[in-house]
């Protein structure tokens, strides 16, 4: 049996947990359309490929051509470079809840929500275990007072 990229696809869908229900719904594509097109191994349109491969990260050259990896991977300076530029942003607005709230306005699928979401938990974690940091380190200001104030009472 010739392995087409229904097959791959499907082995993508596997390993990632999806079905092709959810990857329509995160698409915007009909309902079926793309369960169809991997049971009947038959094409899909253009602009429905281009929906798929705006939600999932999955290499359109091993997908179609069974050359490469199956995901898309960004380098670390691409993902460094990202990083840098949401800092920026987010020093230039001082508003964290704004910027996020902004973010998930102009998100275009679920799986941008979803990652926008992940990056909000990080940030109220941090601020979080900041708060109790800034406390532990307001402690040790107090501890240290009180060693200085002892220290000069026995001189």
């Amino acid at each position: 049996m010739t392995e087409t990229w229904h097959t791959r696809l499907q082995e993508y869908l596997k390993k990632n947990g999806l079905n092709p229900s959810k990857i329509e719904e995160m698409a915007g594509l009909s309902h079926g359309q793309l369960a169809k097109a991997l049971k009947s191994k038959t094409s899909l349109r253009s602009d429905a490929l281009e929906k798929i491969f705006s939600v999932i990260d999955i290499s359109p050259t091993w997908l179609f051509k069974n050359i490469g990896e199956m995901d898309i991977t960004y380098s670390d300076a691409t993902r460094n470079l990202v990083a840098e530029e949401f800092v920026l942003y987010l020093r230039k607005s001082q508003d964290t809840a704004h910027v996020l709230t902004e973010l998930k306005e102009l998100s275009t699928s679920e799986r941008q929500t979803a990652l926008i979401e992940t990056v909000e938990e990080g940030i109220n974690k941090l601020s979080s275990e900041n708060v109790e940091l800034k406390n532990k380190l307001l402690k040790l200001y107090e501890q240290r007072d009180e060693l200085i104030a002892k220290v000069e009472r026995m001189l």
